[in-house]
């Protein structure tokens, strides 16, 4: 125990008193994180990014103020950031030291271990003091590793700040909305998670690189086939469906990209969760679907202005009414039509089609076109807990 020279209070105006600050120079004032071997990914030559566990080992000491070892027993809390912790939570510090494994997935860019005295335990009083490990490089996530997951309502990077590798793939946006682009990655096959939406909150635009007629910057619209170059931005998942929000963006010179085919709906994939998750956010169309008939078949386009489609056993929904106004689906019920084509959305477990034009819609040739692109789903509640 340190003690610092008394402090006179008369100079700070209170005369007739001292006092002392006690100073604990054992007291944990450093960690230390060091590796215990070389992680296969380097900022040049990065490891691939993971959807299976990573190991790596690593040591951590505890030092006092003089940055000395100390023997001092304490939990430490871990963390890993960007990625999931694939492990406990905790390590224990004995006589100061820790060594041992620290396992993670979706790591990406340079993710780093840290470790924090921040675990309350028995009479002990954690000190807050928190270090880090050296960057553990791996590639950035292509979209299909964002969104593929087994659970179709998540996915592995719900949460992240994520930065989406697009400087040697071919990511090109195949619709453009109100609110939102939608992009698909050609680099990999078609109705394999290759596709994601990404939410602008207004119309999609940019900045081009060169100047404008008078001199400033020009801003130009997204269009459909622009490749992207740089792609980040928040991972989230609204009502079930994965996608970029609060974006930062940017397009290369290429000459516009080809839409992809839509992808055929079957009435085994369209009954099948997993299934169209895998098609989340591409474009799909329905072949000889119904639109029903019977008022329990329609209570969604009351509540939700989306109307029934019937494909075999199972229903999927429309959504319509932003870019084909003047189709009245309700005229329709009880039709087989040709085709329904459209955008991919989920809304817990209901699926939705989102048509870009009336070309998207058999027999809705003639409606005219609104300028506001694909609408956005509107939500649909989740069920009260334990309500039928």
């Amino acid at each position: 125990m340190r003690i610092r020279p008394p402090i006179a209070c008369g100079a700070l105006g209170l005369a007739g008193c001292t006092s002392t600050i006690a100073v604990d120079a054992r007291r944990l004032s450093f960690l230390e994180v060091t590796s215990s071997e070389v992680f296969p990914g380097t900022e040049a030559a990065p490891a691939p990014f993971s959807a299976d566990p990573v190991d790596v080992a690593l040591r951590v000491r505890a030092l006092d103020r003089d940055a000395q070892p100390l023997a001092v027993d304490a939990v430490l809390g871990v963390r890993v950031r960007p990625g999931t912790l694939d492990g406990p939570a905790t390590v224990t510090l004995v006589d100061g030291a820790w060594e041992g494994t620290v396992t993670f997935r979706y790591g990406f860019g340079p993710t780093r271990v840290w470790f924090a005295d921040d675990r309350e335990g028995g009479d002990r009083v954690p000190t807050w003091v928190a270090a880090v490990s050296d960057p553990l490089w791996s590639t950035l996530p292509t979209l299909a590793q964002i969104q593929a997951s087994e659970d179709h309502e998540t996915n592995p990077l719900a949460g992240e700040f994520a930065e989406v590798r697009t400087a040697d793939r071919r990511v090109v946006v195949t619709a453009v909305g109100a609110d939102g682009l939608w992009l698909t990655d050609l680099a990999d096959p078609p109705g394999d998670y290759n596709a994601l939406y990404v939410y602008t909150f207004n119309k999609p635009g940019y900045t081009a690189a060169e100047e404008g007629e008078y001199g400033d910057e020009e801003e130009r619209d997204v269009r459909v086939g622009d490749r992207l170059t740089v792609l980040s931005g928040i991972d989230q998942e609204y009502l079930a469906t994965t996608q970029i929000a609060h974006p930062t963006y940017a397009f290369g010179d290429d000459a516009p990209a080809p839409v992809p085919d839509p992808v055929v709906l079957d009435a085994k994939t369209a009954c099948d969760d997993r299934a169209m998750e895998r098609l989340e956010a591409s474009l799909v169309r329905a072949e000889g679907a119904t639109i029903p008939t019977g008022e329990a078949a329609w209570a969604d386009w009351a509540a939700y202005g989306q109307w029934p489609l019937a494909l075999g056993g199972c229903t999927l929904w429309v959504e319509s009414s932003g870019t084909v106004p003047d189709w009245s689906p309700p005229d329709h019920a009880g039709e087989t039509l040709s085709h329904v084509q459209g955008m991919l959305s989920e809304v817990w477990g209901s699926w939705i089609l989102l048509p870009r034009d009336p070309s998207d819609i058999a027999g809705a040739s003639g409606a005219r076109r609104a300028a506001r692109g694909p609408a956005r789903a509107r939500p649909r509640p989740r069920p009260t807990p334990g309500a039928p």
